[in-house]
């Protein structure tokens, strides 16, 4: 199986203790123990277009429960979960505060997944075009597993597809609405 991981981070912030609980309403009640590709990237598109992001209805959309963070700060909320779900094994929203809001930034979200492997093939052009040349090779410093980037513009900010550099599967994507 395969990890995708949907990451919407402008910055690191490591997981600090839990503050509050955003518990999902209309949580999605799923036997399944990961979800199928198709239906994951068409989750992750209705998550990109929901802008701002907010923790509560990405939650309710997920069928997870998310947790406030210590990490949080003067421009994020930060919420995540402590467990695996139906939809995703891992969610993060970073809700952005009135401050981010008011400098146009409309947050970030972390979501990872276990499924089958997806190959650029397989996305297409879900995202519209790529930003012309080869896959952006990870930071010198990132450990082994950092995967490459490929980075589609959007009128919002941009997505950033990575890929397993020895599988070529999809692993993470990142929604940065932080413009």
């Amino acid at each position: 199986m395969t990890t995708l991981l949907l990451l919407l981070a402008c910055g690191s912030g490591s997981p600090g203790a839990a503050t509050s609980t955003t518990t999902p309403p209309n949580a999605i009640e799923e036997a399944s123990d990961h979800m199928d590709p198709s239906a994951a990237l068409e989750m992750i598109s209705h998550i990109a277009s929901q802008r701002p992001f907010e923790a509560e209805a990405i939650a309710r959309l997920a069928g997870m429960p998310l947790r406030q963070k210590a990490s949080s700060n003067a421009w994020f909320t930060v919420y995540s979960t402590d467990q695996a779900g139906s939809a995703f094994a891992s969610l993060e929203v970073r809700e952005p505060t009135q401050q981010s809001l008011d400098k146009g930034k409309g947050g970030l979200v972390l979501v990872g997944l276990s499924g089958d492997c997806l190959l650029a093939a397989d996305v297409g052009d879900r995202f519209g075009a790529a930003k012309p040349g080869p896959p952006a090779p990870p930071s010198p410093r990132a450990p082994r597993s950092a995967p490459a980037t490929v980075t589609h513009p959007q009128p919002w900010g941009e997505v950033r597809l990575g890929y397993d550099r020895d599988s070529g599967c999809l692993v993470q994507v990142v929604l940065d609405a932080t413009g």
